[in-house]
């Protein structure tokens, strides 16, 4: 009865449709979404074991990068198992801003915090070249001018 399970519901179809003793197939797909953020975050977990807690602490971890970066607005980590350890891949997407990253640990927790991390440190990278280049970009042009207001010790 009702519509065949997708794979993919949001919290509120969840929420609204319920459980009633049917599981989820291996592979689902979990989406995790704040009605008071604009960042959605997707967590999927394909062949590993999980529970609330992972959920959670996955969860927040990908809040703090979302709060800490304002140019995102989705955030996936997919956890799958290969060859006997969790390998975490975490995307990122948002505006001017593609960033990827890859971990692997023989824990869930672990592969998907260290892929966080890595994505984290990525995101910095991307976020400090488009912000400081354009700084460097407009000091040099203030050290090449300096009439046009640069700075008073370059004249002396």
């Amino acid at each position: 009865p009702g519509k065949p399970w997708r794979g993919f519901l949001s919290v509120s179809e969840n929420f609204f449709r319920g459980t009633m003793g049917k599981t989820p197939p291996t592979g689902a797909k979990e989406e995790v979404a704040d009605m008071n953020s604009s960042v959605r975050v997707s967590l999927r977990f394909k062949d590993v074991e999980h529970d609330e807690t992972l959920n959670q602490i996955l969860e927040d971890h990908c809040r703090r990068i979302a709060d800490e970066f304002h140019e995102t607005n989705h955030l996936e980590l997919t956890l799958s198992l290969e060859a006997g350890e969790v390998s975490a891949h975490a995307h990122v997407a948002g505006k001017q801003t593609q960033v990827a990253a890859h971990a692997q640990a023989p824990d869930a927790r672990q592969a998907g915090d260290l892929a966080l991390q890595r994505l984290e440190r990525e995101l910095r990278r991307h976020h400090d070249k488009r912000i400081f280049s354009a700084r460097r970009a407009a000091q040099r042009d203030r050290n090449r001018h300096p009439a046009a207001g640069g700075s008073t010790q370059d004249q002396v």
